[in-house]
Formats: structure tokens, sequence, C-alpha cells
């Protein structure tokens, strides 16, 4: 690790605090939330007040670890948002890929023993009535991973795109937390 790396580092990168974030998922027998950009643009855009009390309940109520997935140059003012503490991974600008991968990202979580991945956050960008996803073989990898015949009611925005990426590393379960994602809840 170069020494501007370990500068870049802080004390709630989940890298930093692999076996804290293991223990704790072993406490909640491997169940993770993921909140995806919590507050992206939110100098630029007015976020409901709702929104901002939701993700903060979110992750000061579970019993979970909470991963923050944020953009790299926004960790600082994440951080001070929230209420709670949470374990972070610093995000590609406007993209949620982990700066690290997300193969070492998948490769931690399973170290972890993570099976469930409950995610939330912007942006959530929906379709209604019939909701459509990236494409049809991850509708059936979906659906498989769900044992029923349901298609996921999200089709773009960030949130998508790590729940395409925990869906395709196969998870037991990878689910929506809808009262927590904006613009607004899922179709159904």
């Amino acid at each position: 690790m170069s020494l501007f790396e370990s500068f870049r580092k802080s004390k709630d990168d989940i890298f930093a605090r692999k076996s804290k974030f293991e223990s704790e998922v072993a406490k909640s027998k491997g169940k993770v939330v993921v909140v995806v950009h919590p507050f992206y643009d939110h100098w630029k855009t007015s976020f409901p007040v709702e929104y901002f009390d939701r993700v903060n309940a979110l992750i000061k109520q579970s019993k979970a670890p909470v991963i923050i997935l944020e953009e790299h140059d926004r960790v600082h003012v994440t951080r001070a948002m929230l209420k709670a503490r949470a374990f972070f991974v610093r995000t590609k600008i406007a993209d949620p890929t982990p700066v690290a991968g997300w193969r070492k990202v998948h490769e931690l979580l399973q170290a972890a023993g993570a099976r469930t991945i409950l995610i939330a956050g912007s942006y959530a960008l929906h379709t209604n009535p019939t909701p459509r996803l990236i494409d049809d073989q991850l509708i059936r990898q979906y659906e498989m991973t769900l044992g029923r015949n349901r298609r996921v009611p999200i089709v773009g925005g960030c949130v998508a795109g790590a729940y395409e990426q925990m869906i395709r590393q196969g998870y037991e379960k990878v689910r929506l937390v809808p009262q927590v994602v904006y613009p607004d809840k899922p179709k159904a």
C-alpha cells in the first residue's frame, strides 16, 4: 500500500476494519445492509426530510452491519450527515463500482459469511407498470435466487448497479429496502 492510499483510508473504511465487520456479520447471521450513495446530489436536489430520516433510522436501528457505498471524495460529507456508525466502501464518482473493485468487496463479504443483502439508497430508477431489468439473463438469475417468478422493480441508477452485482454474485437473498430508496419506492 502506498503512502497516498494509507493516508486516504480512514478508520471507518471496511477494509481497515475487516475483523470488526466479520464479527458483526456473524452476529447478524449473515445479514448485511448496503446503502448506496445515500445523499447523492443532496445539494442540488431537495431530498425530502423523510428520506434523510429513513436513511438515518435504517442505519441506527439495524442489527446487521451497514456498508455505505460512497463516492471516494464524499465520504467525509456523508459521514458527517449520518447519525450512526457504518462501514464505508469508497466508490467511483457517479458509479456504485468500488474503487477497490467488486471482486475485492465480494471476497470480503463472502469471507465474513454474508448471505442476505438488503439494499437502499439513491438513485433507484423504476418503471411502471412493467418492471424490466438490464437483461433477460439477469432476470432469470434473480428469479432462481428468489425461487419464485417475480421481476425486480428497478432498472437504473447506482442502487440498480449495486443490486445487479449482488444478484450476479449469488447471495441467498438480495432485497431492496423500498422505504429507503430515492427518488421513490418501486411501483408494484
